[in-house]
């Protein structure tokens, strides 16, 4: 009789690391399914897990890379927008018409979710975070 080779508990093809600290969050628990899916999109987009350097970085998700995925535009855009309302991302920077078509739109990832349904939350205009800077990130 032959022996199976065995892999163990190693992790093929990456993964995307949520804490239960979002996952137990008030915020986590107001995501629609398209939101949820674009959240683990942008989780994966961020490479780093330090986590200083996680909400530094910038990213950019696209509509053709979310088609790729299993997105039509219009659940995309509504996931995208309600994770900006409740505090999981930040927009940084608009893209679309500008620069030839060639700009796509900038995010990162925010730590606003954490204070969702306290006072202290800060609301976002039309998906605009207003004076968003590095130090506002901690």
């Amino acid at each position: 009789m032959r022996r199976r080779k065995r892999n163990g508990n190693r992790i093929t093809g990456g993964f995307v690391a949520v804490t239960y600290e979002m996952l137990e969050s008030k915020a986590y628990r107001k995501l629609s399914g398209s939101a949820l899916k674009a959240l683990l999109l942008c989780l994966r987009k961020v490479k780093t897990y330090d986590p200083i350097d996680r909400f530094k970085f910038h990213f950019s998700l696209t509509y053709p890379e979310a088609k790729k995925l299993g997105f039509c535009n219009a659940s995309f855009f509504r996931g995208m927008k309600l994770l900006r309302k409740l505090g999981f991302i930040d927009f940084i920077q608009p893209g679309g018409l500008r620069f030839e078509h060639k700009a796509s739109s900038l995010y990162r990832l925010s730590q606003r979710w954490k204070k969702y349904g306290t006072p202290g939350f800060q609301e976002v205009r039309d998906g605009y975070y207003e004076g968003i800077n590095d130090e506002d990130v901690f």
